[in-house]
């Protein structure tokens, strides 16, 4: 007789597992696979069939916990334990070099993590620990806003955290690492640049980052003057095509040592002050319904007045999102724009018809990317057929590419991604 295991996680955990249950004749895993972990307490209902429920993180685990006691399910979760803590701490310490003196951490047992803090010989004076296995009700918004209150009391230099990822329409950001360059002018002046490479996007690293500046951009500019920024400019495009976070990063350096050499700041190398401020905008992720719209409402009782929502995966849901967040916004008397994120997400008739039913009940301050990249003829259909200013960054790698947008007509708005 098989056991039947539900197992609930993202994609490529639940890959692993079906592989390491392969061969196994008695076990048949029945899989459910989520884009962000509350979804798990929905996917739960669907797997009543099933003899025993295991979730590959404590996260999904603690969304479906309290269906779990109601139905007395048998369920159990792989947990954060001290080898998993230790083994990611341990290479935080010896491989990256990093002083594990000033950081958070969320975990579901916190005596897991002291028992490793004693084992790696760690002082616990700065480390900050939230245990969150005990709470009734698990939430997630509780959990960052520990973090960033540590971080905004300048208590802490990273964190260690038990959540997954950041979503968009293309791909969920686990982690990203950036690479930070350092000019040196013969003069001793320092300047910094960095670099924040997506490999989704731009197909670069922080690590392609650092080998193309150390076999490429560097020899082909060492011995240069700072401020011959068009010769630096051609001399980094002859070296290597491409690379424009690694070119990116070089630039800023090097403006930011030109204006300590001569004394003033960058934005007077550049053409003078056009503004002394910029709005900020607060970007709401690709999370359910409610999660996004509490994180919206949270941010604009904070001040925020432009809010950005990442769509592009379920037109039904970005409309029902979009007129929530609307009428909230109408009913408190605030002023607060709304700008929508596709990253690509849409097809070109979906695009179409989820902003003119948008537009319907009120204005867009603007539509991002809502297509792939290459697709020109259909931004330009687009444009064509509503009137919210469509946005593009994604289709614009250059200069040329800019020029050729504005002929051909397929943006009201260009957000370059970085090019040199």
């Amino acid at each position: 007789m098989k056991i039947h295991i539900a197992l609930f996680g993202l994609e490529q955990s639940v890959n692993r597992m079906i592989q390491f249950a392969e061969g196994k004749g008695d076990i048949e895993i029945v899989p459910f696979v989520y884009r962000q972990a509350e979804e798990a307490k929905e996917l739960l209902s669907q797997a009543y069939m099933c003899d025993v429920f295991l979730f590959t993180g404590p996260l999904p685990y603690l969304y479906a916990k309290e269906e779990i006691e109601k139905k007395r399910l048998p369920a159990v979760h792989v947990s954060f334990d001290e080898f998993m803590v230790s083994t990611a701490l341990f290479r935080l310490k010896n491989e990256d070099g990093r002083d594990l003196d000033r950081m958070s951490i969320d975990i579901m047992d916190e005596d897991t993590i002291r028992a490793v803090l004693t084992e790696l010989e760690i002082s616990d004076r700065d480390i900050y620990t939230y245990g969150y296995g005990q709470e009734k009700a698990f939430d997630v918004n509780r959990l960052i806003e520990f973090h960033l209150t540590k971080w905004k009391e300048k208590k802490i230099d990273f964190v260690f955290t038990s959540i997954g990822e950041w979503k968009i329409s293309l791909y969920a950001a686990k982690t990203r690492r950036h690479a930070v360059l350092e000019v040196i002018t013969e003069d001793g002046v320092r300047g910094f640049g960095e670099a924040s490479p997506s490999p989704a996007f731009m197909g670069e690293t922080a690590d392609t980052v650092k080998l193309v500046t150390d076999l490429y951009l560097a020899p082909a500019v060492v011995g240069l003057p700072v401020s011959a920024l068009s010769l630096i400019h051609e001399r980094m495009n002859q070296a290597i095509y491409g690379n424009s976070a690694a070119k990116s990063a070089l630039d800023i350096a090097v403006h930011d040592a030109w204006g300590k050499t001569v004394k003033q700041p960058v934005y007077e190398l550049v053409g003078g002050l056009y503004r002394k401020k910029v709005p900020l905008t607060y970007v709401v992720g690709m999370k359910n319904t409610k999660n996004a719209y509490d994180e919206a409402m949270k941010r604009i009782d904070e001040g925020f007045n432009v809010i950005k929502i990442k769509v592009g995966q379920d037109p039904k849901r970005d409309v029902e999102l979009v007129n929530l967040i609307r009428k909230a916004v109408d009913d408190s008397g605030k002023d607060v724009k709304i700008r929508l994120d596709a990253n690509q997400g849409y097809d070109v008739p979906t695009a179409i018809r989820v902003i003119r039913e948008l537009e319907e009940d009120g204005e867009l301050e603007s539509v991002e990317q809502p297509v792939r990249k290459w697709n020109v003829f259909g931004l330009k259909e687009i444009c064509e057929k509503v009137k919210t200013p469509l946005m593009i960054d994604e289709t614009v790698f250059g200069l040329e590419d800019v020029t050729n947008a504005i002929k051909i007509g397929i943006a009201d708005i260009i957000n370059p991604e970085l090019f040199i």
